[in-house]
């Protein structure tokens, strides 16, 4: 097996290893920018594996008071902190909550335009740099 970079050339075999996944995600527009790390594994001279990495931001939310106040510092905070990521260039933001915050509070961040993951599907993260 080989290892290298993603080449535009490759996009038809990609699309095609996602369709046969059957993932419950669109295949991504590999054009974007903000994919940094591109690699396909090829074996015999044939693509059979990739992995891409796309920058996003962790989001860390820290606020303080009654239930209210927390929503009105949120409603404050969000649209800021959006319009800085967005001209960072970055398109999307990630928050990792405890199911039960996510639950008390999933009818506010949907107003204001966060959605939830995917059903199902649980967030993993890895250290880098760390044995």
């Amino acid at each position: 097996m080989v290892v290298r970079d993603y080449e535009d050339r490759d996009y038809e075999s990609l699309k095609e290893i996602h369709n046969e996944s059957r993932m419950d995600y669109e295949f991504p527009d590999l054009s974007d920018p903000l994919f940094i790390v591109k690699k396909v594994v090829l074996d015999e001279g044939k693509i059979v594996a990739a992995c891409v990495l796309r920058l996003e931001a962790e989001t860390y939310l820290m606020t303080s008071g009654t239930p209210r106040n927390k929503v009105n510092e949120i409603m404050a905070l969000n649209p800021e902190v959006e319009n800085e990521a967005w001209m960072k260039g970055l398109s999307n933001l990630k928050a990792t909550m405890p199911e039960w915050m996510s639950n008390k509070f999933s009818k506010k961040l949907n107003k204001l335009g966060w959605i939830p993951a995917k059903e199902g599907w649980k967030s993993w993260y890895r250290l880098l740099g760390v044995k």
